[in-house]
């Protein structure tokens, strides 16, 4: 019978022991189901934000890029008005000569006709 007895403690603590490891699985496994949790939320989350600074990055280039054409488009036009502008002052002066020889014919015309008269 002591044999009988010294078994069933064995078979008990070892039944025990067995317990103990279930219980330290069973909460390994609630520690790891969490921290897996816990590492999708954290991929979700760097995914969402990867995606919007991607988003960022892309609408930051255009803007850049519609920066650029307008910088090229300014530059081609001050290329074309400095002819233009040139060609103003050119006139202007050309205006200025003919209406200063027109007061100058009209002059002369007056004297004329005063003369004659």
């Amino acid at each position: 019978m002591l044999l009988q007895e010294r078994e069933l403690e064995v078979l008990a603590a070892r039944l025990s022991d067995l317990q103990a490891q279930t219980a330290a699985l069973a909460e390994a496994h609630t520690t790891a189901s969490t921290e897996l949790e816990e590492y999708r939320l954290a991929g979700e989350t760097l995914q969402d934000t990867t995606s919007t600074a991607l988003r960022e990055a892309i609408n930051a280039g255009k803007a850049l890029g519609e920066d650029e054409h307008a910088s090229q488009r300014l530059q081609e036009l001050e290329e074309a008005i400095a002819p233009l502008h040139a060609a103003a002052e050119a006139t202007a002066a050309e205006t200025r000569s003919a209406e200063e020889r027109l007061t100058e014919i009209r002059s002369h015309d007056a004297a004329h006709t005063a003369g004659a008269g």
